[in-house]
């Protein structure tokens, strides 16, 4: 799935991390909830896991160790255990499937977008390698009719 090892590409990350905790702030998501959700994504986009520690209550605490168990790939790619229900249901009930509805909404539009469109700008972009062979193939034709210019066909 998608790494972070370009220095470039560990930048996005990064920036993308910020956006989203920005916007779960901003969504009043109960931090208990989205600090370990971001941390767990952090921690996936690097193919690492997360040992749930003893300070989380024990409701979050499941929701975290819910979530590793459906892994890295499907984390990033912004599936969500339904423990994370039942955990914004404790911490704030009245809101917990608007609350859902941001987390997942918050994965989708800042970390996917932010990552996809990074991976097509370095893999679709101008230094792409597509790119490079083109212009290297156009330069060596070019240089090969400069060379017989005097025996090809003219244009009248």
């Amino acid at each position: 799935m998608f790494q972070c090892r370009e220095p470039m590409m560990k930048e996005v990350w990064a920036i993308a991390f910020r956006t989203l905790e920005k916007y779960y702030h901003q969504q009043n998501i109960p931090a208990i909830a989205y600090v370990l959700l971001v941390k767990l994504l952090r921690l996936s986009s690097n193919k690492k896991t997360m040992e749930p520690r003893e300070l989380v209550t024990p409701i979050i605490r499941t929701a975290v160790e819910s979530q590793i168990s459906l892994g890295t790939d499907f984390t990033l790619l912004g599936y969500l255990s339904e423990e994370w229900y039942n955990a914004l249901m404790i911490c704030n009930s009245d809101k917990a499937e608007q609350n859902v509805h941001h987390l997942h909404l918050g994965i989708c539009l800042i970390l996917f977008t932010s990552i996809w469109e990074q991976r097509n700008t370095f893999v679709h972009g101008k230094d792409s390698m597509t790119m490079k062979y083109e212009r290297e193939q156009l330069e060596t034709e070019l240089q090969e009719w400069k060379r017989v210019a005097g025996t090809r066909v003219g244009h009248q």
